[in-house]
């Protein structure tokens, strides 16, 4: 529906990015820190794109609040402080910060 309605807002084209928290959940349980915390290539070139040419974007959030559950928060934070320093940038510019 959101995508529809886009389209009828005049959007020249609507693109959807998704996460499943099932399948996250299977990486930090399966995949180590240093592999976890690694910002590829194409994530900065997809971020690099969005920040010069992405107009806007929609945020629809619907988490499972137990969703992680049994997922060691130890790595997960650790994961996440590595990783968000080198995307923070492109983050505030797409976000508009």
């Amino acid at each position: 529906m959101v995508v529809e309605e886009c389209y009828k807002a005049g959007a020249k084209s609507v693109k959807v990015y998704w996460r499943h928290n099932p399948v996250s959940k299977l990486a930090y349980k399966n995949e180590s820190i240093p592999t976890l915390s690694k910002v590829s290539p194409m994530d900065i070139a997809k971020l690099k794109y969005w920040e010069k040419k992405l107009p806007t974007i929609i945020h629809i959030i619907s988490d499972d609040p137990d969703s992680m559950k049994g997922v060691n928060q130890t790595k997960l934070s650790k994961c996440t402080a590595k990783r968000y320093p080198q995307i923070k940038k492109y983050r505030d510019a797409v976000d508009g910060c």
